[in-house]
């Protein structure tokens, strides 16, 4: 069955470097955010009232924080992972486009996922947690790009990838009387209350990209970056193109996945 975003109390949606995956012992969404050079990680809040009115703040915050999107009085999905009857990647019209696998799974998409290696980052690179409880989580249908191709930039082979989703979405649901928690951990550290209102959503948005056209054509875009954290035992890397682009261009800061890792307590934070 499709999704029914009706009775979400709010929608969080994450794009840019970051690796998400299902803890299905605390039954949070743990995201690792990478840090890369050139980045900039936005948290942009939309406050709705019962009224139909909104507030929207914009904050950006460095390393030394934390993110906890905690829920009360939550609705608790049966199934955390929305994946449709029929997924291909390569034909997205047969396929529901929210399908959780319309992300980059690390865990599943290359030779030699099956015995991934998690690892804390070296070099410039540093991770922020974000911790999301109870949510059910889904690709984003209207930000996705097509005819993307897979480059593996050990041996300079290349194939047909499909369709990847650029933003990944998880809806928390509360009962009457519940609330969906952003609270920022950190010395600069806040918290915003977001009260369930029949009939209206907040929007949390955590952007974690880079600006447009800062990676030079010809040039690995930042997908490349997550092998930073991802080690296939290959010791192959990749990156991902248009078909009608050269390398560098297209996607750049798509969020990926591990749908196979319980946690990501190896990539550790910072």
């Amino acid at each position: 069955m499709p999704l029914d975003h009706s009775k979400a109390t709010a929608t969080i949606s994450v794009t840019g470097l970051a690796l998400g995956c299902l803890n299905r012992t605390t039954r949070n969404w743990e995201v690792a955010i990478l840090r890369a050079p050139g980045h900039v990680l936005r948290i942009t809040v939309n406050k709705v009232q019962a009224d139909g009115s909104s507030s929207t703040m914009t904050c950006e915050i460095d390393e030394n924080h934390r993110i906890f999107i905690a829920a009360a009085n939550a609705v608790v999905p049966p199934e955390q992972l929305f994946m449709g009857q029929h997924f291909d990647r390569l034909n997205p019209g047969a396929s529901d486009l929210e399908d959780i696998r319309f992300l980059v799974d690390f865990g599943t998409e290359f030779e030699g996922s099956d015995q991934l290696q998690l690892m804390a980052p070296n070099g410039n690179t540093r991770v922020t947690q974000m911790f999301v409880s109870q949510p059910i989580v889904y690709a984003d249908p209207d930000r996705q790009l097509d005819n993307m191709r897979l480059l593996n930039l050990t041996n300079n082979t290349e194939r047909p990838f499909g369709t990847v989703a650029q933003f990944c979405n998880a809806d928390i649901v509360c009962n009457e009387g519940g609330a969906v928690i952003l609270q920022i951990e950190g010395p600069l550290g806040y918290s915003i209350n977001l009260p369930r209102v029949e009939g209206r959503r907040h929007h949390i948005r955590v952007d974690n990209s880079c600006p447009a056209g800062a990676v030079p054509t010809g040039q690995p875009t930042d997908f490349n970056q997550y092998f930073s954290v991802v080690r296939l035992p290959s010791g192959n890397t990749f990156d991902l193109r248009t078909v009608e682009g050269p390398q560098g261009s297209g996607a750049v800061c798509n969020k990926g996945i591990v749908t196979t890792a319980d946690d990501l307590s190896a990539v550790g934070g910072h």
